[in-house]
């Protein structure tokens, strides 16, 4: 579950790790560069603008929006050539940005022409992806996805209408647990217990959630409901902390539930006996997790980090480590994750244009090569959020209308918006 607030390419806070031997002050944050970057920008000082940029960019590895930005600051200091490197990078890894409008007047027509063909080309519309099933209430702001297999039907939860409903493969539309049922808030990720014939959800108190108080936001749970009758099997609240939470994707093993938490970096272990939580992954090594899968039968799962690269979790003990990827690859914005054997697939949105990308994982776990997108520039795309392998297939949620919805939690025009709507996309 991304936490949004306007653009897509917001620039976050990102800690820094580590410390600076011999020195009291704390390292600068990808923040703190941000702020400088803007200072120095509003002011034309495009040196300082450079060194902020070097100083994010150390932070943030190949964050296409950074790198744009020195781009921009190379271009107004007279080094055209390593400007035009910054935006092929940009345009190989398919990430759309306004270079014409930025550039046409910093940079020789004759170079940038070619950057321009390649963004067009690597940013155009193409994959095929079919349309599996489409109905709900338009205002519903669906997140989470889910088959149910037992009963041949797709199970989506609702972040505005806090509900989770479910359509048959014909369409016909029916509630499963019905709005804010037992408490529930907005729902994000959903899980099939198949053992038990429960699906699993993690709930989380928000603005955009209907009639949620202000006074309980940031609040969170994992709650359990059966598949067959919709009653509560089992509501886990996250111990209140005195700071919001905002429990994204989750995965079911036998003996835990492992959420991540958007908000604070974290993920959870809730202990499915004791009913339990404690901190698997602390903060500081993850940047907003969102998307999770397990890989080596159970013994690890893999955690898209919306900020930065694809992670690592070990289990039981929860270490963590990066995924190497190739440099023309851009893995930031990944919220929905799924896989078959060590083939991975993944939803961005967080960059544009809105796409869906598989790519495969080593077999030591450590970097994933193979990059290749199923669908981008779909005009059915509209904040594609989570989805699950089906078979041959990858079944994903795809218009959950994020930007639709207000800062006071209103969706704006619902009664234009098109109805829940799950496609899918063939696996190589």
């Amino acid at each position: 579950m991304t936490i949004r607030h306007g653009s897509r390419l917001l620039l976050f806070l990102l800690l820094a790790t580590g410390t600076l031997a011999a020195q009291a002050v704390p390292p600068r944050s990808y923040g703190d560069w941000a702020r400088d970057l803007a200072r120095a920008t509003r002011d034309g000082d495009w040196e300082e603008a450079l060194v902020a940029t070097e100083g994010a960019l150390a932070l943030r590895p190949d964050y296409p929006l950074m790198l744009f930005s020195r781009a921009e600051a190379r271009a107004h200091l007279g080094r055209p050539v390593e400007a035009l490197a910054d935006l092929e990078r940009i345009a190989a890894m398919g990430v759309s940005l306004p270079v014409e409008k930025h550039f046409a007047k910093l940079l020789p027509a004759e170079k940038l022409a070619p950057i321009l063909a390649r963004l067009r080309e690597t940013t155009a519309a193409r994959g095929k992806a079919r349309l599996v099933v489409s109905g709900g209430p338009r205002d519903f702001i669906p997140e989470g996805y889910a088959w149910d297999a037992k009963r041949k039907r797709h199970l989506l939860g609702g972040i505005h209408l806090r509900s989770i409903i479910a359509l048959s493969e014909e369409g016909e539309v029916s509630t499963l647990v019905a709005p804010e049922q037992d408490g529930l808030w907005s729902v994000g990720g959903l899980a099939v217990d198949a053992r038990n014939d429960w699906i699993w959800c993690a709930s989380t108190a928000m603005v955009a959630g209907r009639a949620t108080p202000e006074a309980v936001a940031g609040r969170a749970a994992i709650f359990a409901f059966e598949l067959g009758t919709g009653k509560l099997a089992a509501r886990h609240l996250l111990p209140e902390d005195g700071r919001p939470h905002a429990l994204g994707d989750l995965l079911v093993a036998d003996d835990a539930i492992y959420a991540s938490d958007a908000r604070t970096g974290q993920v959870w272990r809730l202990d499915r006996k004791s009913g339990e939580y404690r901190v698997l992954v602390r903060e500081g090594l993850l940047e907003s997790p969102q998307g999770m899968v397990f890989v080596e039968e159970g013994r690890a799962f893999v955690v898209a980090s919306y900020r930065g690269p694809l992670k690592l979790v070990r289990l039981p003990s929860g270490a963590v480590s990066s995924i190497a990827h190739p440099e023309d690859v851009c893995m930031y914005g990944i919220d929905g994750l799924a896989a078959k054997g060590r083939q991975l697939v993944a939803i961005q949105n967080g960059i544009e244009p809105h796409r869906v990308v598989t790519m495969t994982l080593a077999e030591d776990l450590k970097s994933v090569s193979g990059f290749r997108i199923l669908c981008v520039g779909d005009e059915r795309l509209d904040e594609p959020t989570l989805g699950a392998v089906v078979g041959n297939e990858f079944r994903f949620v795809a218009n959950s209308h994020w930007p639709a919805v207000g800062r006071t939690g209103t969706v704006r025009g619902a009664a234009k918006l098109s109805p829940p709507t799950v496609l899918a996309v063939d696996l190589p």
